[in-house]
């Protein structure tokens, strides 16, 4: 297996989208030093996947730090976005939808979620 290297553009991009989304339309950007990336409990694989995101994006900023906050589960994620607690956070695609939704183990509907989805734009999984 080999391994693959993040481009400085690529990286550049991402750090430029997590900065715009946390922007509140219409306001200037706020001074951001650090920000919470909500996780899975440790040991989880979402928890090892953003303890490696959010290491990358801490050395290749130039200055913003992220600290990766293991939560009680999946369920109590999204509420700790919308209260402020992260602003930045880790669910599977089924979670979110949920979430977004507002069914199964979610009580109510958390529209503001948003996700992403690293697919290859030439390749379509869903033969579209």
């Amino acid at each position: 297996m080999t391994k693959k290297r993040v481009g400085k553009g690529t990286m550049s991009v991402m750090i430029a989208l997590l900065l715009l989304g946390l922007t509140v339309p219409g306001q200037a950007a706020p001074a951001v030093k650090s920000i919470n990336y909500i996780t899975n409990p440790a040991g989880m694989g979402n928890y090892t996947v953003a303890v490696a995101q959010g290491q990358l994006i801490s050395k290749r900023s130039g200055g913003l730090q992220v600290i990766v906050q293991p939560s009680q589960g999946p369920r109590v994620i999204p509420y700790l976005l919308e209260s402020g607690d992260g602003q930045l956070g880790i669910l599977s695609s089924s979670g979110t939808n949920w979430a977004y939704v507002g069914v199964h183990e979610y009580d109510r509907p958390y529209k503001f979620l948003r996700g992403e989805i690293p697919i290859p734009a030439r390749r379509n999984p869903f033969g579209q």
